[in-house]
Formats: C-alpha cells, sequence, structure tokens
C-alpha cells in the first residue's frame, strides 16, 4: 500500500512537472503559425490613424514624426508587399509632403533606395545615381542615405530585432527667433567715420556676427539711403549715399521700416528712390511705398510673419497716392484695418511697428500706452516702437509684447550715455505663438558702432 501511495505521487509530481513544457511547446508552434508581420502591419495601422487625424498639416512635427514612423515600418516587412498594404487599407500611395523644405518626405516604401528615387523624381532629377552629388539633392541623402550599402531591398535581421517604433527619434518642433533693433541712421557722423575708414560696412563691423541669431531681422531707418531730392530744410535732415546700403546688407536685415519722421527729409524722389534700392538689396520696406498700409509678409519655416508699420510724426501729405510712393501715417482705424487684413491672410505673428513718443524720455508716454495696447487688443503679437532715441520699457500684455522704444542702434548722438545705447530684442516663435523673448542693450563706441558686451 505505502509503494503504490509513493508510485502514485511520484506521477502527480512527473504529471505536474511536465504540463508546462508542454504548454510552452503548444504555444511556440502555435505563435509560429501567426503571419510574422501581423504586429509590423497593427503598428502601421497606428500610424495611418495619427497621419489621418493630423490633417493637411503636413508642415508639423507630429505629421513629420508619422511618415518617419511610417518609413521605418514599412522596410521592416520581408518584401515590398503591397498587397499586404492593400488588405489592410493601408495604400502605398500615402506620402508627406514637409512644407517647410525643398523635398518630399515619402512613406511608405519598401527601401531606402526607392525613397531617394521618389524623392529626387519629386524635385525634377533623373534618379540616376550620380544625381545624388547635387547640391539640392542631398537633402533627400541626407533624409535618407545614400552609400550603396544602405540601399537595400530587405532589412537585416539584426536590424528588424532591434528597431522598435518607440526607439524612433523625435523631431524638435520648429522655433524661430524674430531680431529688432533700434533707430539707424547712416548719415552726419555716422557717414563721416565710415569715410574715414574707407568702409561703408563700417558702422556694422563689430556687431554683424551678433545680427546673425534671429532668423529674421528688422530695424528701423531713420535716414534715407539715396543721391536723389532736395533738402527740405528741416533742422536736422538725413540722406546717406547709396554705398550705405552696403552695410545694411552685412547686418543681413530682412526689413526695414521707413515710416517716420525723417522720410522726406530730401522729399518724395529720395524717399521713392530709398524704397527702390532696399527692395533691390532684399530688404522690405515697412510702412511705406505705393502699399504703405498692406502688411508685409515673410515667411521663415512654416511660420509667416506680417510687418506693419507707422508714424505718429510727419505731414498728412506724405501719404501715398495710386502713383506717388508714401508713408503710413497713423490713425486707430488705418492701424485696425491693417491688423484685419493680416488675420485674413492667416498670419501666424503679427507686427506692428510704430514710430511715436517724446524724444530722450525713459519712459513711455500715456498715448504710447493707449495705441500701442489697442494694437494687441486688435489682435497684434508685437509691438515695437522708436523715435525717443533712448531705451523704453518692454512689458507684457494680455499675451502680447510691447516694446515702447529701442533706442538708439547705430546714431551719432554721443551727448550722453542714454542716448549711445539701445536694445537688440529677440522674440522666440513657435507655432504661431510667443513661447519667450529677451532683450540684449548693446552700446556704442565713440565711433558710433554697435559692440555687443556678450
Amino acid at each position: 500500500m505505502k509503494n503504490k501511495f509513493l508510485i502514485g505521487v511520484l506521477f502527480l509530481v512527473l504529471f505536474l512537472a511536465l504540463v508546462p513544457a508542454f504548454l510552452m511547446v503548444f504555444n511556440i508552434e502555435r505563435e509560429s503559425d501567426e503571419d510574422p508581420n501581423s504586429q509590423i502591419l497593427s503598428d502601421l495601422r497606428n500610424v495611418k490613424l495619427s497621419l489621418e487625424d493630423s490633417g493637411s498639416n503636413y508642415g508639423d512635427p507630429e505629421s513629420y514624426q508619422n511618415s518617419r514612423n511610417w518609413l521605418a515600418l514599412r522596410t521592416r516587412l520581408p518584401e515590398c508587399s503591397s498587397s499586404l498594404l492593400e488588405e489592410d487599407g493601408l495604400s502605398p500611395a500615402y506620402q508627406l509632403n514637409s512644407r517647410d523644405e525643398n523635398w518630399a518626405v515619402w512613406a511608405p516604401l519598401c527601401n531606402k533606395e526607392e525613397a531617394v528615387y521618389h524623392c529626387l523624381d519629386s524635385e525634377g532629377f533623373s534618379g540616376n545615381r550620380e544625381d545624388l552629388t547635387d547640391p539640392e539633392a542631398i537633402r533627400c541623402e541626407e533624409v535618407f542615405g545614400s552609400d550603396s550599402e544602405e540601399f537595400e531591398d530587405e532589412v537585416s535581421e539584426d536590424e528588424k530585432t532591434e528597431e522598435k517604433i518607440e526607439d524612433y527619434p523625435e523631431t524638435s518642433e520648429e522655433k524661430i527667433i524674430l531680431g529688432f533693433v533700434g533707430d539707424i541712421m547712416l548719415d552726419r557722423g555716422v557717414l563721416l567715420h565710415a569715410e574715414k575708414n574707407e568702409d561703408p560696412t563700417f558702422p556694422f563691423l563689430k556687431v554683424k556676427e551678433r545680427l546673425q541669431k534671429p532668423d529674421i531681422l528688422f530695424g528701423n531707418l531713420e535716414s534715407m539711403i539715396s543721391d536723389k531730392g532736395s533738402d527740405q530744410g528741416g533742422a536736422y535732415s538725413f540722406r546717406a549715399p547709396p554705398k550705405m546700403m552696403e552695410g545694411l546688407i552685412l547686418a543681413d536685415f530682412d526689413l526695414l521700416s521707413v515710416a517716420n519722421n525723417h522720410s522726406f527729409d530730401w522729399g518724395g524722389e529720395a524717399f521713392a528712390d530709398t524704397v527702390e534700392r532696399l527692395s533691390q538689396a532684399g530688404i522690405k520696406a515697412v510702412g511705406g511705398g505705393l502699399e504703405a498700409y498692406s502688411p508685409v509678409f515673410v515667411e521663415s519655416g512654416t511660420q509667416t510673419i506680417a510687418y506693419l508699420g507707422y508714424t505718429t510724426l510727419g505731414a498728412p501729405g506724405w501719404v501715398p497716392t495710386e502713383a506717388v510712393p508714401g508713408v503710413a501715417m497713423y490713425d486707430d482705424e488705418r492701424m485696425k484695418q491693417g491688423i484685419a487684413e493680416a488675420e485674413q491672410a492667416e498670419a501666424d505673428i503679427i507686427v506692428v511697428s510704430i514710430h511715436y513718443g517724446i524724444e530722450y524720455q525713459p519712459i513711455q508716454s500715456p498715448e504710447q500706452e493707449r495705441i500701442s495696447r489697442l494694437a494687441i487688443d486688435e489682435g497684434a503679437d508685437l509691438v515695437i516702437g522708436h523715435h525717443p532715441h533712448v531705451i523704453q520699457p518692454v512689458e507684457e500684455y494680455e499675451g502680447g509684447i510691447i516694446a515702447y522704444s529701442l533706442g538708439n542702434f547705430i546714431f551719432d548722438q554721443g551727448f550722453s550715455e542714454e542716448t549711445m545705447e539701445g536694445l537688440l530684442l529677440e522674440v522666440e516663435i513657435m507655432d504661431g505663438e510667443i513661447v519667450g523673448w529677451e532683450k540684449e542693450v548693446i552700446p556704442m563706441n565713440q565711433q558710433f558702432q554697435p559692440v555687443p558686451e556678450s
């Protein structure tokens, strides 16, 4: 009896030991019967849903990352099997075009070689391997690679094992920096030092590298740049010779306001000539020209910035006509209309530049506050002030930023420390929103050159 009991216990232990092994073998055989591509197809399905959810905004980081995920997943399939995708409603025709670059991100594609050829085709290249030496084609190469060992119809087993969807590198969200400086006057003492040094770019030599940080750079041009017109007899009449345009080009200005009290120092002919010369130099004139009241648009990546310029100082006869360029003289309704026009054009950020205030006063006037806050209330994101020739406060208001006066950037007012310095305001923009800003005081030396301290 005792022996039978022991034998029974032994069989029970052996049975319990074998059951897990049996189940494991059964499970392995069951898993081996499953489609090895099912997980990849499932992941592709999820990415497809993400692409559809993101809509048509192909420039945004999420859509871009999804397209890269799609490509990486698609290349993990053992062969280019369109039928597998079509059965799951995943058409091979899916593609994304990156709005902020000249090349396309294509997906799904069966291998990197096909990806590059599609990219080359989208840029008008023949698709030959030699085309990858073209500078424009390099953009395709940077995305998908071009070395021969990378162009394989199938991904190695090691790559299939190591690559996971959560390991794909994240793309950074696009940020741009808008830069703003104060009054720029290139005549009189500034011109004297430039001519003494036989270099029209002399005023900008010590600050040019610092000005490379902003993606878009804006300033206020207080002296016309022309060899035309005649002195209108003002107490201070500024006109710089055409060669001084070289300094503005060196500093890489994108836009300059020409709406200020010195716009017509040398008459309408010099003003019109200045606007034309700026245009030829690739610099947009804001607040002046035939369409002085219309916003000026600048694109950086996927973001569009609208600039409006006005002056509260000037004469009624300065306004433009159908045939004669002029200046945008300020009034509330004109500014509201300009902001509305920028909004209708779907600008991501609206900048309003205003020439206003009282000279040499360190604090803004009540009228400056009223105008600036009205601009923000009407939809502007940034208000940039000029004219006082000294730095005034920068404040945040209702989600916007107001810089009442950026002071002098380049000006020959050497009679005080306050008039020998200005602010460089840098505003960081992402997805049409202000996400940060900083200001830097940049003093001038005795030759009226801005010299950053950092």
